[in-house]
């Protein structure tokens, strides 16, 4: 089972996110921020993912391979950063959205989250 913050907004109704790593930002990085509407977080992942491959491609032209290794290697990192920084960024955009946190819920789905917080629910609204 896994641990999800359950959020509540009057207007958009609930929202679960997962407590840990996302691996939806972490393989899809600016078009999940896109998707999630992490709006401050798209033109940053945009820009840094276009800059380190440039970068890389520039090193590799000019016959650097270290510099085109070492960008490569900063590539992965910052995938994996994204990774962990992703739930971390939906939470804050929710309370800055003006959603209300109601609880941290064991389940293993985020509709089965927001299902035992809201047994109304029906678990067919978006939530991952």
């Amino acid at each position: 089972m896994k641990t999800y913050d359950v959020f509540h907004h009057q207007d958009d109704g609930y929202e679960a996110v997962k407590r840990g790593f996302s691996w939806p930002a972490f393989f899809f990085g600016w078009l999940w921020a896109v998707a999630k509407d992490l709006n401050f977080a798209v033109f940053g992942l945009l820009g840094a993912s276009v800059a380190l491959v440039y970068s890389t491609y520039h090193f590799q032209e000019s016959g650097n391979l270290a510099g085109a290794l070492l960008l490569s290697l900063s590539q992965i990192a910052f995938v994996i950063w994204t990774g962990f920084c992703g739930n971390k960024w939906r939470r804050k955009n929710l309370l800055k959205r003006g959603f209300l946190a109601v609880d941290a819920i064991a389940a293993s789905s985020s509709k089965q989250a927001i299902s035992k917080v809201d047994p109304a629910s029906k678990g067919d609204m978006d939530h991952v």
